[in-house]
């Protein structure tokens, strides 16, 4: 049975980091959960994740003669294709620690344990980087509408955040179907081991294998900032709407002034609101 080629993107703190993580229980499937394309991208792994680029496209670092930059370049070269999208307002509200400026010389060193500065409101996006999430949603549904009755279609997974969380093996089962491939049923208590699959899967990203302990430094344990969690986050709906925490107001008013219509009206097309009405709720 030949191995497949699997590429799974989507825009920054849209799940990818949680769905890279469910990707490493594939039996047999070598997965890098490292970011980004790296060099022996699809020679010593089968799968990979890395977020889209600002314009929506993929990050192409390694990927060859630099062509294959849209998703469909990428059906287009026999490499199937998982895209996670999730409600933008979440998005923009998630936050990210602030990263000590030695953190590569600590981990030379092999310390993995380091301080840095995390609240609620180091937010991960600029006001200006909203634009990554209306990117990334034109060109995941782009492409479902263009390999739509094609031999394409066959190769193209769009899956939505908020359904992974709540019908985690529902969502599961499909990707496993489009795979093709077992997928271990321990996926459901991935946080247990996370970083450990971390560690024995990509060891550039912990700082080599001769360190047992994984670096507390990845965006799957930034995503628990805010919640009840400290480390990674299991399967859980817990962070759907956070964007509707007090805290976030101002942030949410800052995007509207500049995004307002366009997210409205993407919101509606995605089915997250019916109306614009959840706007004057915005105190």
């Amino acid at each position: 049975m030949i191995k497949p080629k699997i590429l799974c993107t989507g825009a920054p703190r849209s799940g990818t980091s949680l769905f890279n993580l469910l990707m490493s229980h594939f039996k047999d499937l070598r997965v890098c959960t490292e970011t980004g394309t790296p060099k022996d991208l699809f020679t010593n792994f089968e799968v990979f994740s890395t977020q889209q680029r600002p314009d929506g496209k993929i990050w192409n670092d390694h990927l060859g003669n630099g062509k294959k930059l849209s998703f469909i370049d990428n059906l287009n070269e026999g490499i199937k294709l998982i895209a996670i999208y999730r409600d933008g307002r979440d998005c923009f509200v998630s936050a990210r620690q602030t990263r000590p400026n030695d953190i590569q010389e600590m981990i030379k060193k092999g310390k993995v344990v380091y301080s840095s500065s995390k609240t609620e409101t180091t937010y991960w996006y600029s006001l200006r980087e909203t634009e990554k999430w209306l990117n990334s949603i034109k060109e995941t549904f782009k492409t479902l509408e263009e390999v739509k009755g094609t031999e394409l279609e066959k190769n193209y997974l769009v899956i939505k955040y908020e359904e992974l969380v709540n019908n985690p093996e529902v969502e599961m089962k499909r990707v496993e179907d489009f795979v093709g491939w077992p997928l271990d049923p321990s996926y459901l208590k991935f946080h247990e081991a996370a970083n450990y699959r971390r560690l024995v899967s990509s060891p550039h990203l912990m700082g080599g294998r001769e360190y047992s302990i994984p670096i507390r430094e990845d965006s799957a344990i930034e995503g628990a900032i805010g919640s009840d969690h400290d480390k990674h986050r299991p399967i859980a709906p817990d962070s759907i709407g956070r964007w509707k925490k007090p805290i976030h107001n101002q942030r949410m008013k800052d995007i509207l002034t500049l995004y307002g219509n366009e997210i409205a009206d993407m919101l509606i097309e995605l089915k997250y609101e019916t109306n614009k009405d959840w706007i004057n709720e915005i105190k």
